[in-house]
């Protein structure tokens, strides 16, 4: 089964996988990130473009969000998630859903690997307008990049996987790309089986990049990490799959999550 641009009705399509955010000014493992005007932003030293040139602040927010889901679909209808790479914005998608609550739902950001995050989680699952929570592990956008040595089966992490299911929250993971350190199908695996109880949504198809076809290693970490759809507590989205495997991607395609 996947999630990710679906249709529950014919005349209702929900992106699961939207990003909204009041600036870039976040953090990745190559340094800060912080943005700059018509769709341009540094991580660390180097410039790159991350939107196109439509407005000189570079944010993305709830009406730029349900006017492109409008102008795409008719019924603008989606849950937004978050990354490092934006930076922790909460309260952000928080206001957005109140104010949209019909067409809104948000997953929650949180690094696991903060030493405040059980206190972090605390305040999140208080929030009875987060519908989940998000993890972007990628190493070029996410956590996996912040903090190297991170290991989703790290036994310190229990107490996570037991608080989500617990509240009957989903738990995302962006997984990044075939091959990255972030790639942790087996980890996954054990976190799905261990928590049965635990929705587990797996962003971006588990990334099926052109290295799946030119590599027969790549090919098979994909459908290793596919098969974990067998689980019954275990889901895929869609989000960005025409980016992913054009034949000559864009410089706007997506590394890890921006």
């Amino acid at each position: 089964m996947t999630m990710g641009h679906t249709s529950t009705k014919l005349d209702l399509i929900i992106d699961t996988h939207a990003h909204i955010y009041p600036q870039i000014r976040g953090q990745v493992g190559a340094g800060k990130t912080r943005g700059l005007e018509y769709g341009l932003a540094t991580v660390d030293a180097n410039t790159q473009r991350v939107l196109p040139p439509l407005n000189a602040k570079v944010s993305h927010t709830p009406p730029m969000l349900l006017k492109a889901m409008a102008w795409a679909w008719h019924t603008p209808c989606g849950t937004v998630l978050q990354g490092p790479f934006y930076g922790e914005c909460n309260r952000f998608a928080l206001d957005a859903v109140r104010q949209h609550p019909n067409q809104l739902s948000a997953a929650a950001y949180l690094d696991p690997w903060k030493q405040t995050a059980q206190q972090d989680l605390a305040w999140i699952l208080e929030q009875e307008e987060f519908c989940g929570i998000k993890l972007e592990c990628s190493d070029m956008s996410g956590l996996c990049g912040i903090h190297p040595d991170a290991r989703l089966d790290d036994p310190q992490l229990d107490w996570l996987w037991t608080e989500i299911s617990d509240a009957k929250s989903t738990l995302t993971l962006d997984l990044g790309a075939i091959g990255a350190r972030s790639y942790q199908t087996t980890a996954t695996r054990k976190i799905a089986e261990t928590w049965d109880q635990l929705h587990l949504v797996i962003a971006h198809l588990a990334q099926p990049r052109p290295a799946v076809d030119s590599s027969n290693m790549a090919h098979q970490a994909w459908y290793e990490q596919l098969d974990l759809s067998k689980l019954p507590n275990v889901w895929f989205d869609t989000a960005a799959l025409p980016a992913y495997v054009a034949p000559n991607p864009t410089h706007f395609q997506p590394q890890g999550d921006t």
